[in-house]
């Protein structure tokens, strides 16, 4: 079942409790944006913005009240959980999310999408997520999406190089690829390189955004031979 982009939209802000009961059922959005000159970005959340965790990396509390320190392990009772929140309290990769949201989020040469999946019960959590740490992100460029063997490609119904999916997960970024738009593995020292993807670490400084951003995605790396990009 795909569903509007104005349906998807009206369920995501006033009723994420029918949305959570067809999450199962649904498989994409029908959605063409508007194209324009801008440049879109889409970004995943989980390892790419918000911090894969093995170990936590701060104090969390469960809602029996128990605190677990940091350095226990993230086990899956605990993000595979209703009851924890687990998702809304993740870390970001701060320097990265930064970037984005007061720089990004700002530059008329990009518009700026989340396109990330998402276990039904952690719909809420990520939302709120999204609303402290990228709160220059429009609310009609947030796309959650159910987990499942559909490719994030399912989301839009028209990609082209100007499209750039900045991803973790090696299938989606072949997906994306495949179907026309440009790749970048976002590197988050779980993952690795990619040789046939433009790579780049989410834990860089202001300065190596800014020259990706400025300079080679907006003079159009997209048209170099995969293979020659090598970067780190």
């Amino acid at each position: 079942m795909k569903l509007t982009k104005a349906l998807y939209d009206e369920l995501l802000s006033n009723d994420i409790e029918h949305l959570e009961k067809i999450w199962d059922e649904f498989e994409g959005i029908i959605y063409e944006p508007e194209r324009t000159e801008m440049k879109r970005l889409f970004f995943d959340m989980d390892g790419v913005l918000a911090t894969w965790q093995t170990e936590l990396l701060n104090d969390f509390v469960l809602p029996s009240g128990e605190v677990l320190k940091a350095g226990s392990p993230v086990t899956d009772e605990l993000w595979n959980n209703p009851t924890t929140h687990y998702y809304a309290s993740i870390p970001p990769y701060e320097k990265f999310v930064d970037f984005i949201n007061n720089i990004l989020c700002k530059d008329s040469d990009f518009e700026v999408f989340i396109l990330s999946k998402s276990p039904s019960f952690a719909i809420k959590d990520k939302l709120s997520w999204l609303d402290k740490y990228l709160p220059n992100v429009k609310k009609d460029h947030i796309l959650l999406c159910p987990y499942g063997e559909f490719p994030k490609t399912n989301f839009l119904d028209h990609i082209t190089k100007d499209d750039f999916l900045f991803d973790d997960y090696s299938p989606n970024l072949r997906e994306w690829d495949k179907a026309g738009g440009f790749a970048v593995n976002v590197l988050n020292r779980v993952n690795h390189l990619e040789n046939h993807f433009y790579n780049i670490s989410n834990d860089k400084d202001l300065y190596d955004y800014v020259s990706f951003f400025s300079e080679d995605l907006k003079t159009g790396f997209e048209n170099v031979e995969k293979e020659e990009i090598e970067r780190e």
